[in-house]
């Protein structure tokens, strides 16, 4: 029981962040310690895992749908702050499971930190009017939401589908809800074939190409302005790391 209350509470913390451009759900999942857990999980339909997970990821969504949209439009730096702090911290969680730290696994970093930084460095456009191509949207999203470092949010933000969707979300309108869930469905099968199979073959390269797109993705989500006040929200981020480690090495100990 205790542990499917902790299942959907981290699932709550990866839809929350799913709904922030320049954040992405795998990050967090990376953050709190189920990230390969996750996609091997969605591989073989672990349901005792996956229903507690997803139940507090829809809660998240339906529930932030409207307040995250306003958070961002009104306190966008202090959001984009805290979530500075997560992301940061929280960069040592995939160097760590490096096994073998060469120069192809420098390349990777490298190379994967340009891909994330040039994706968050592009600019919202208007591709989707109305149901226009909107499961080629979810498809990419959700590819997006289950990487690391490459924000789902932000990819819907670029195509222009961001807003659309979560407006559709809020209103329960299903004539966008359907086909952008297809797109998701299509994006996890996809993504969870393909990616399980480079965990498993190429750990270390994986996980280097992580850690770079973790990197890269920072341009996102820096605040645009520095005040006490930033550096608050930023150092909470730091700190709510640090107590997530101390919970899940005192779990471990005993």
């Amino acid at each position: 029981m205790i542990n499917n209350i902790i299942l959907i509470l981290k699932g709550f913390c990866i839809g929350i962040a799913n709904l922030i451009p320049g954040v992405s759900g795998g990050t967090m999942a990376l953050i709190l310690g189920i990230y390969e857990k996750l996609i091997f999980s969605l591989k073989k339909l672990d349901l005792k895992f996956l229903f507690p997970l997803g139940a507090g990821a829809g809660l998240a969504i339906l529930s932030g749908a409207k307040l995250v949209p306003h958070l961002l439009d009104t306190y966008p730096e202090y959001t984009f702050a805290l979530f500075l702090g997560l992301i940061v911290a929280s960069l040592k969680v995939p160097y760590r499971k490096i096994e073998r730290k060469g120069l192809r696994e420098a390349i990777v970093v490298i190379l994967s930190f340009i891909l994330a930084f040039y994706i968050a460095g592009l600019e919202s456009k208007t591709v989707f009017s109305g149901n226009k191509l909107i499961v080629v949207a979810g498809f990419f999203g959700m590819t997006a939401m289950l990487l690391p470092g490459i924000s789902g949010s932000a990819i819907l933000l670029i195509l222009g589908a961001y807003r659309p969707v979560l407006k559709a979300i809020s209103s329960f309108d299903f004539t966008t809800i359907l086909p952008f869930a297809l797109g998701l469905l299509l994006g996890v099968i996809f993504f969870v074939l393909v990616f399980s199979f480079l965990l498993k073959r190429y750990h270390s390269l994986s996980m280097a190409f992580l850690v770079g797109l973790m990197m890269g993705s920072l341009r996102a989500i820096i605040p645009n302005k520095f005040n006490i006040y930033i550096l608050f929200f930023f150092a909470w981020g730091m700190g709510a790391i640090f107590i997530l480690e101390r919970t899940a090495f005192k779990r471990k100990t005993n």
